[in-house]
């Protein structure tokens, strides 16, 4: 069969012939692209593992223990801090992405490229470095969706961890998947703590302040705690929107205004000039003060989006629904540092037929395959991860919503 221009698969044309090729391809081009806005704060890679089932040992909280006390010749006894830990274990989902270039999509590239051979003549420009490069950036256009799919999937995969202490994949999240599995991060019930600062309506999505709430009282009264018989450091995390409606709660622009100005709380409508004061300040100084009034070491405010692909039955199209990686509503307490392992199973192939490059420091892989049958050119990744918390005992989160129906329902 003749080739157009000399032009082959798009992986021949690109001189990627073998695996080796590929790798190398995939390191200077794509990878880059693996750590572009990844998020995995408070997580770190733990080393490749052969079977689908995680086991780890729970970490304990950074409390220092005292020498015993013993009699002069009396030895002591054997410390026991590691009896303490708990093993915790489960299994670690697959994600895959796929792309899949048959013969029409080659025809219609091939339109193009006489297209762009016969203007380049017009101009008396060198044809073939022309589309050399147009095979470049179609190739590059093809691949560059991998390390970007499996880089949203994993800081969806964190984010749920951290605001909801667990991974649940529903038609939402994976509606061309599985669905009702559940990755859990076994964080104590009596480490959910509801409180009551918002109502919000399930349809529009508006937040409607309850009256005296103050959720600078509540979370700084839990900090307290935790710092007294738990862990020094503390992170706290909550989504920024949600954030910027707990900065319009009256007794929240109180406290910054106080903390701005102490004397205000000796003047006359003292409470009405501290909401006054607060409120003309910016979001980063709200931020600042906000931190410091609860006793936070750090506060980290998320605003990363997760986009899936849906179909749509009425279109025939697909959507692109998107959602929040780490959940409105909630704010998280927990230990700065790492708080967890990103859990990965090792990608194997029995097969040397196909052409791969390992992705994401090959704790997976991305392969190609050409199927001269159906004439089509299939690229297929895949990465078997699941972010586990290893302190779960200290995560600590605080629910201050109330949704309710239209009307108060």
């Amino acid at each position: 069969m003749d080739r157009f221009m000399g032009l082959d698969t798009l992986m021949k044309s690109n001189g990627l012939v073998n695996s080796n090729a590929f790798e190398i391809y995939y390191n200077e081009i794509l990878a880059g692209r693996e750590n572009q806005n990844l998020d995995i704060d408070g997580f770190e890679w733990d080393d490749p593992q052969l079977d689908f089932t995680y086991e780890m040992l729970e970490a304990g909280s950074d409390v220092e223990v005292m020498a015993t006390y013993v009699d002069l010749n009396s030895p002591a006894l054997p410390a026991g801090k590691k009896a303490e830990f708990a093993k915790l274990t489960g299994p670690i989902p697959r994600q895959k992405y796929r792309v899949v270039r048959g013969e029409n999509d080659y025809r219609k590239e091939l339109i193009l490229m006489q297209e762009l051979a016969s203007v380049t003549r017009m101009r008396n420009g060198d044809v073939g470095n022309e589309l050399q490069n147009y095979v470049r950036k179609y190739l590059f256009n093809t691949l560059a969706d991998f390390p970007t799919a499996h880089k949203v999937a994993l800081n969806y995969q964190v984010g749920q961890m951290k605001s909801a202490a667990m991974l649940e994949l529903t038609d939402e999240n994976n509606p061309r998947g599985i669905k009702g599995a559940k990755f859990t991060a076994k964080v104590p019930t009596e480490n959910f703590i509801t409180k009551k600062w918002f109502t919000k309506d399930s349809e529009s999505g508006a937040y409607t302040p309850v009256e005296g709430a103050n959720p600078i009282e509540d979370l700084k009264e839990q900090i307290r705690y935790i710092r007294f018989y738990k862990y020094a450091n503390i992170k706290v995390e909550l989504d920024e929107q949600y954030a910027f409606e707990i900065f319009k709660l009256p007794k929240v622009l109180e406290a910054i205004g106080y903390a701005m100005f102490p004397n205000l709380r000796l003047s006359k409508a003292n409470e009405a000039n501290a909401i006054a004061v607060a409120q003309s300040i910016d979001d980063d100084a709200k931020k600042e003060y906000f931190r410091k009034l609860i006793g936070a070491d750090e506060i980290k405010y998320h605003n990363g989006i997760a986009a899936v692909e849906k179909l749509n039955v009425e279109t025939k199209n697909y959507d692109h629904p998107t959602m929040k990686a780490f959940n409105s509503d909630v704010v998280l307490i927990r230990p700065t540092g790492t708080i967890g392992k990103i859990k990965n199973v090792v990608p194997l192939r029995p097969d040397g037929s196909a052409i791969v490059a390992g992705i994401f420091g090959n704790r997976g892989i991305l392969e190609y395959i050409y199927n001269p049958q159906t004439r089509t050119q299939d690229w297929q990744s895949e990465l078997t991860i699941l972010a586990v918390p290893n302190r779960p005992k200290d995560m600590f989160y605080f629910k201050g919503v109330e949704v309710t129906t239209a009307g108060g329902e």
